[in-house]
């Protein structure tokens, strides 16, 4: 495997795209729209040159940092709170939304606090340079107090124009297509020691309202959590995915509790809550889910699970089969599932690449 990565250069991995960009001067409102339209989660901000002040040589965006559907849950809440004190009742917590999210639609993009989660690099190096030195230096940076980790890495040329990603699931994805022998990955996850020194699981619990799950797991650093009953068993998974066409319109929703939110989007039914018996079914946002006229069941959200004993290579294949960002190492010593552990994409490449 570290034969495989020190000689395989990134190029191999680059291919040319049409990347979509958040203009600084954008509103939130219509940030959220693009985004909503190109059903992506997250994209780079750029810096537009002011057209007086360019000149007659070609100019290009600056890139500022990336803009995640997460950041913007979470300065919606900041905005909320900043004047009152914010309603944990559904129905006031509902009526503030619709109250305040136009006022907060408007506001300049270059308002919201985003987290730094890139890595750069010159297009013209990408030949000489190789996949673990790519994952080492650019996915997983040390900083001081540790390592900060960046979940993509953008490619710029030479007027920095940036012009294609290359995200943690596309080396992943790279990696299990080479069919490469390697005994470690018939060994399990817990004789791999992935399971070490792991942080304390990050959950939220099912009654929460929807907004303030997203601004704790965004507070998080993590783009999803597992969902909880009170007693701590796994109903559910919440992700950023599941607002991915979310826009300022739709903000009412964010007021429902976790589980009905994901009853109605995913059209299914958990612990009390469904889409047959909801008042909110008939909102635009559940209306135009990818998943309207699935048949609704108990276990339609899935809940991407291993055991410490399941393989490296498995759990492999359960990252690109699902196209999921972690997976959720299940307990059930209890006598219901709960989650001992997270093991995302970042895990795997920081143990392939040597830095775990």
């Amino acid at each position: 495997m570290e034969d495989l990565l020190n000689n395989t250069p990134l190029s191999s991995l680059v291919r040319r795209q049409s990347v979509v960009k958040l203009e600084h001067n954008m509103t939130i409102g219509e940030a959220l729209k693009v985004l909503a339209a190109n059903s992506i989660l997250s994209a780079p901000m750029v810096l537009m040159p002011d057209i007086e002040d360019s000149s007659e040589l070609e100019t290009s965006p600056s890139l500022l940092g990336w803009v995640d559907i997460g950041d913007i849950m979470k300065a919606l809440l900041n905005y909320l709170s900043a004047n009152e004190d914010l309603p944990h009742a559904m129905l006031a917590l509902m009526t503030a939304l619709e109250k305040e999210g136009p006022a907060f639609a408007t506001k300049p993009l270059v308002t919201v606090p985003v987290v730094e989660d890139r890595g750069l690099l010159f297009e013209g190096d990408a030949a000489n340079t190789s996949l673990m030195v790519a994952v080492r230096q650019a996915f997983v940076t040390n900083v001081q107090g540790g390592q900060h980790v960046n979940h993509r890495l953008a490619l710029f040329d030479s007027h920095g124009e940036v012009t294609s990603i290359i995200s943690q699931m596309d080396v992943i994805k790279w990696i299990s297509s080479q069919n490469v022998e390697d005994s470690r990955l018939s060994a399990s996850i817990e004789e791999l020691g992935l399971l070490q020194g792991k942080r304390p699981v990050v959950a939220v619990n099912a009654h929460t309202p929807a907004l303030v799950a997203y601004s704790q797991i965004s507070s998080a650093g993590i783009s999803g959590a597992p969902v909880v009953t009170d007693s701590g068993e796994v109903i559910a998974n919440l992700s950023t995915s599941d607002i991915r066409a979310l826009t300022s319109e739709h903000f009412g929703v964010l007021a429902l509790p976790v589980a009905e939110f994901l009853a109605l989007e995913h059209h299914t039914a958990y612990i009390g809550y469904s889409i047959s018996t909801s008042d909110h079914s008939g909102h635009p946002f559940f209306a135009s889910s990818p998943r309207k006229g699935r048949a609704a069941s108990k276990g339609d959200i899935q809940v991407f699970s291993i055991t410490k004993d399941t393989s490296l290579g498995d759990t492999l294949s359960k990252f690109c089969d699902e196209h999921i960002h972690r997976v959720y190492v299940i307990d059930s010593s209890k006598g219901f599932p709960t989650v001992s552990a997270v093991i995302t994409l970042t895990d795997i490449l920081q143990y392939l690449s040597g830095v775990w």
